[in-house]
Parts: structure tokens; C-alpha cells; sequence
């Protein structure tokens, strides 16, 4: 989780336009917490439960509230809490920063986060890549990371013995290339775009000649 959120503050494009973004009062405001500045360890984190406890400790349950109205609150305070690491992480003079605001409303699948389970980090970028740029897309602005961190890649078919080529063009903000035999990301990217010979049963029927 650390090493995504500090890979993605040193891209200075993302950083810049993430740290301009002005959230509109109505999401709240952007008070820090007392503990943001506490040195201890997440243990408090680290069994967050779904449910709240009032003072006489009886389980409270929220209102029901519109989903998608919710999911647009909880991707604004994601982009908020994305907002308050990267400020700190650039102006503070502080030696650490815990991001507790952070632990307190990420979740997985719709479902808080234990922060002593081992988590992918592909799919924790994913995650706040996508919330970010929803939040976004709900303050009517660019949505910035798939502008910094997508691309395009095409699904080609080209036929051998006819004229004819098909393309398919499909939008990606990650891809997983393999280094273990590459000397490098270049030798690494070089074979991810390597051409593969479809032959016999495993043919591509060219429509436009109508055959394999």
C-alpha cells in the first residue's frame, strides 16, 4: 500500500493535478484528525469493523442511502484522503506520515481492510486509480490518471496470405510484462508485442475472404 501511494505521488503530472483538485464544501471539509500525527503503530486498524457502536454500545446502522450517491461520496473522500498523503508527503517537514484517514475508508470490494493481511498491489492501484478517477468524473473534471497512467494497446490479426488485417484497440492503465528472461523493461516490452504465428485448428478466419 505505501510503496503504490509513493510511486504514484513521485509521477509529478499526477501529483500536481491531484493536489489542484478543490472539493466542493458539500463532500465536507478537510480537517486533519488529531491521530494523523501520532507515531504508533495500526493496530487499531487492523480490525476495522463494518459496523459503528454508539456510547451505550448498541450497534447503529446508517440510513439507507442512494448506492450510487454513496459510491460517488466514498470516491470523493478516497481523492481527499489521495489529496492530504501527497500534501504532507510534499510539504511537511516531518520524517513519516501515517496516512489513518487513508486505513480508515479504503476498502476492498466494498469491505474494510485488515492492514496485517498481505494485499496485491496491482489490485490495490487499480482500486484507487479507478476511485480517484470517478471522483473526478463526479466534480465534472479530467479524469487525470487514466490521461497520466493509461494507454492504448491493438489486438492485431494480420492474415499471411491475403491482404487483410483486423484491429482492435483496448485502453489500459497497467500491464504486466515478464523481466525474468529480459535484460531490461525495453527487451521485456519488445516481447509482450511479439507476433504469434495462429495455425492449423488454432487458424484466424479471415471474414472479408471468408476462410483460414
Amino acid at each position: 500500500m505505501n510503496s503504490v501511494l509513493q510511486q504514484l505521488f513521485m509521477i509529478q503530472p499526477l501529483r500536481t493535478a491531484l493536489l489542484s483538485v478543490k472539493i466542493p464544501l458539500e463532500y465536507g471539509d478537510d480537517e486533519p484528525e488529531d491521530d494523523d500525527l501520532r507515531r504508533d503503530t495500526y493496530d487499531s486498524y487492523s480490525d476495522t469493523k463494518s459496523s459503528a457502536k454508539d456510547k451505550d454500545n448498541k450497534t447503529t446502522v446508517s440510513p439507507a442511502k442512494d448506492v450510487a450517491s454513496d459510491r460517488n461520496e466514498y470516491n470523493i473522500q478516497i481523492l481527499r484522503q489521495i489529496q492530504r498523503i501527497f500534501g504532507y508527503l510534499l510539504e511537511s517537514k516531518l520524517q513519516f506520515y501515517i496516512p489513518r484517514g487513508f486505513w480508515k475508508i479504503f476498502k476492498f470490494a466494498g469491505e474494510p481492510v485488515n492492514l496485517r493481511d498481505q494485499q496485491d498491489s496491482v489490485e490495490f492501484l487499480n482500486t484507487v486509480v479507478d476511485s480517484v478517477d470517478e471522483a473526478l468524473k463526479t466534480l465534472n473534471l479530467p479524469q487525470i490518471c487514466s490521461k497520466v497512467l493509461g494507454g492504448k494497446f491493438a489486438d492485431q490479426k494480420i492474415c499471411k496470405d491475403c491482404p487483410h488485417r483486423y484491429s482492435r484497440e483496448e485502453d489500459f492503465t497497467l500491464i504486466s510484462v515478464d523481466i525474468r528472461h529480459s535484460q531490461n523493461l525495453k527487451e521485456s516490452l519488445e516481447q509482450y508485442v511479439i507476433g504469434e504465428l495462429l495455425d492449423g485448428p488454432n487458424a484466424y478466419h479471415c471474414e472479408k475472404c471468408n476462410k483460414k
